[in-house]
Parts: C-alpha cells; sequence; structure tokens
C-alpha cells in the first residue's frame, strides 16, 4: 500500500463515517455493550482515549481495504507475527502434554477449553447481561461431554440437541439472576444463535474426546488433527501474506485470499503427511488427502466463527490470548475439522483401513 494513497484517503473517509458512527469489527473483548465503543458513545469500560484508538484502527483498516485490498493492511499491534508466536510458544507445548497424557488429563483440558469458548460465545451473541444464560450453556455443554464419556456419543449427542434451548428458560431457571438475564434485550436472531452454541461447541469437543479415546489409534490420529490444523493456519497465514490476490470471502472475512487457502492445504498436506509416515497409517497418501479435505474445512469454521463475530460488530471473541484474541478465536477451525475426522473415520475407515 502506498501511504500517500491513504492520507488523501483521509478527508473522502469523513463522508462514510464519523466518530459518531458503528464501524464494524470494534468492539473491545470485555466491553458489555451491545454497540461499538465510537469515541462519542459510552460503553462501560471503555475510556475515550481507548475508543479514539478503536476508531481509527479500524478506519485505516476500513481506508485499507477499501484502497485495493493490498495484502499490506494495518494490523491491530496485538496481532503482531511476534506476539502470535510467543502466545504459540506457551499454548502448544502445554497442549502436548495434555495431548499425551490422555485421560481424565486430556478431557479436563477439552472440557476446560470448550467451556471458556462457550463463555465468549455467549457473551458475544446475548447483547449486555449475560451471565445466567451461560451458567445454562455451560450446563448443556458439561452435560453432553459427560455423557459422552460414561455412555456414549449417541447419547452425547441427543443431550446436546434435547438441551439446547435451555439457556434461553434462564429468567424462570436461575430466578436469583433474573435481574442479568437480559430476556427483553434478546432477538428471535439472538435466541438462534444461542441456542445453536451447545451442539455447536459440544460436536466439536465431543470429537476431540472421542478421538483420543480410540484404542490404539486415538493419540496419533488427534497429533494428525492438531498438527494439521496448527499447519493450515501457519501456511494460509504466509502464503496470503506472500502472494496476496483475490479474496476468499471479502464479506466476512477481508483478510482471507484464496492464495492463503491453498497454501493452507498444501502446508496440512505435507504436515499430516508427514505424520502419517512417522506413525506409520497404513495408507499415507490417503492421510494426504485427508489432511488436504480438512485445511478447507477448518478454512470453512474460521469463516463461520468470522460471519458470527461480523454479525455482532465483534472483532475478537475474547482477549484471553495475546495476539490472538480469545480461545474461541483459537479453535474455531479445529471445531470444525474434528467433527469432521471422527465422520471420516467412522465412516470410511471401516472400509478402507487408512490408519
Amino acid at each position: 500500500m502506498r501511504w500517500s494513497a491513504v492520507a488523501r484517503a483521509v478527508p473522502e473517509s469523513r463522508a462514510s463515517g464519523s466518530p459518531g458512527d458503528k464501524p464494524l469489527g470494534c468492539r473491545p473483548s470485555g466491553c458489555e455493550a451491545a454497540e461499538c465503543c465510537p469515541p462519542g458513545g459510552v460503553s462501560p469500560g471503555c475510556g475515550r482515549g481507548a475508543r479514539w484508538g478503536r476508531w481509527l484502527a479500524c478506519r485505516a483498516r476500513g481506508m485499507a481495504g477499501a484502497l485495493g485490498g493490498s495484502r499490506f493492511a494495518v494490523a491491530p499491534g496485538t496481532s503482531s507475527l511476534a506476539v502470535r508466536v510467543g502466545s504459540a510458544l506457551v499454548m502448544v507445548p502445554v497442549w502436548v502434554g495434555v495431548i499425551w497424557a490422555g485421560g481424565w488429563v486430556y478431557h479436563l483440558g477439552v472440557a476446560l477449553g470448550a467451556g471458556l469458548a462457550m463463555r465468549e460465545w455467549t457473551r458475544m451473541v446475548v447483547p449486555g447481561r449475560w451471565l445466567a444464560r451461560c451458567l445454562l450453556a455451560q450446563a448443556v455443554l458439561m452435560t453432553a461431554l459427560a455423557l459422552l464419556i460414561w455412555v456414549g456419543p449417541a447419547a452425547a449427542l441427543a443431550a446436546a440437541v434435547v438441551l439446547a434451548p435451555l439457556p434461553l428458560l434462564a429468567p424462570w431457571l436461575v430466578p436469583v439472576l433474573a435481574p442479568v438475564a437480559g430476556e427483553s434485550s434478546l432477538t428471535a436472531v439472538d435466541r438462534g444463535w444461542l441456542v445453536a452454541g451447545g451442539p455447536y461447541l459440544a460436536l466439536g469437543a465431543g470429537a476431540l474426546v472421542w478421538l483420543r479415546d480410540l484404542p490404539g489409534v486415538g493419540l496419533p490420529l488427534v497429533c494428525f488433527l492438531f498438527i494439521t490444523v496448527w499447519a493450515t493456519d501457519i501456511g494460509a497465514y504466509f502464503a496470503g501474506r506472500a502472494v496476496g490476490g483475490p479474496r476468499l470471502a471479502p464479506e466476512i472475512s477481508p483478510a482471507k485470499t484464496w492464495a492463503g487457502l491453498v497454501g493452507g492445504m498444501m502446508a496440512a498436506a505435507v504436515a499430516g503427511g508427514l505424520v502419517a509416515l512417522v506413525a506409520g497409517a497404513a495408507a499415507p497418501l490417503v492421510a494426504i488427502g485427508v489432511a488436504a479435505a480438512l485445511a478447507v474445512v477448518e478454512q470453512g469454521g474460521d469463516l463461520f466463527e468470522s460471519a458470527v463475530k461480523r454479525r455482532y460488530r465483534v472483532k475478537d471473541s475474547g482477549g484471553l490470548i495475546p495476539g490472538h484474541g480469545g480461545v474461541l478465536d483459537r479453535v474455531d477451525g479445529l471445531v470444525a475439522a474434528a467433527p469432521t475426522l471422527a465422520l471420516f473415520h467412522v465412516l470410511v475407515g471401516a472400509l478402507i483401513p487408512w490408519w
């Protein structure tokens, strides 16, 4: 991008918005208001200086997209590569240890991650007061996971679907928290997304547990899944920045490109193939194809969460992980890829011994 072009565009941007507008994607994580924290607005926990900074950063990103969508678009400071790498260096060893341990340690790790993701989902789709509904949504999720571990996947899936509407009953089921249930602020669309959160996260977390608990092949399959997903993100990031080109879904996630998708698929195929070879998979070539397909599904899961965030004017689902946003931002692709791999292993694995 030419910065002179940005300078010329600044006066024009005044016609498309002002500090009183609500620019898409500028709602800070942790801000309780459903609005976008414009500089002239009032939102709990959002100081005037912070609102001005967020508004200016959002306008800069908007102008960058309008001036040709350069791959060198302005990025928030918390999304710098150094911060992202630093966070990964902390998270990856922890998760490798949890995956290796398996058993109750792995179950607890998945439950904790899923619970944090559910908290972020509820805060995102429930404007304002969300605590009571979050508690009931957590109950749906944890019930499904418990049934998966002690009964089986069919019971877990049935519970996730049947109990999904439970958070809508918060004012009556949790009367002591009725003042914070926010009943009057929920639209029909909000209710739909709130109900969808339980089955959505239960399916992803349940697939992770089911895969790891498979006798004999659980550990290598989960390693294959995680490494494929991580390779997809890394490959898509660097390919997108290096090549640029046409946008994958500009209305949903302007930063994603077709080049990034292809780069992610290639990285996933290489990484997945290497894991299959090391693990002694029965058909490494099939594993390479599965890894490439999982890369597409992973990017689709990422786009799905981006669409929900765009619907609610949220840039990040949370701020727990520096450089990455929230837990949901980090696992959105994994939540889509895990059930896909589990379904493939059940349907195709019975016919073709691929692993």
